[in-house]
Parts: C-alpha cells; sequence; structure tokens
C-alpha cells in the first residue's frame, strides 16, 4: 500500500520503475479471485503481464521489414501474417 502511495502522490517514470517486478506492482482485487489491480492506474486485469507492458512497453522489431510491436506476441503474429514464407 506503500507504493500506490507515494505512486499517486508523484508522477511516476520508467526509470524509477525499472527495479520493480511484475508482481510487485499489481494487487489481488480478492481472496478466491484470480484477477490483480494495478497499482499504477487502478485497472483490474486478469493478465498481469500483459497489462505491464502497457506502462512500460518492450520494443520488438520485425526483422524483416521496419515495423515495431510493444508485444512480443504481437510481432510473431506479424511475422506468421505478414511474412507467412519465413515463418
Amino acid at each position: 500500500m506503500f507504493v500506490l502511495n507515494y505512486l499517486r502522490r508523484i508522477k511516476y517514470t520508467s526509470i524509477d520503475m525499472k527495479c520493480y517486478k511484475v508482481s510487485q506492482l499489481f494487487e489481488r482485487v480478492g481472496q478466491m479471485d484470480e484477477r490483480r489491480q494495478c497499482i499504477l492506474c487502478g485497472k483490474i486485469v486478469s493478465n498481469t503481464r500483459n497489462h505491464y507492458y502497457v506502462h512500460f512497453p518492450g520494443q520488438y522489431s520485425c526483422s524483416y521489414c521496419p515495423a515495431v510491436y510493444t508485444r512480443s506476441d504481437t510481432l510473431l503474429l506479424h511475422v506468421r501474417t505478414k511474412h507467412p514464407t519465413v515463418a
């Protein structure tokens, strides 16, 4: 809870947050519920890894064209659909 209050008081940057793991940025919604609440934006999500990249996007570039994506699964989908002979 301390982290949540701290982040609400200041504007967080990716440099400040690089020391946090994915699991540290989410709190359980309920005892029997698998969903978690993001302490940065308050959104309730079921896939914490995908939501983590909303705040801290990666940079995945296609080897065959200039396309760049923030998630590795999106890049994989791109390669399979746009470059089917290579994949």
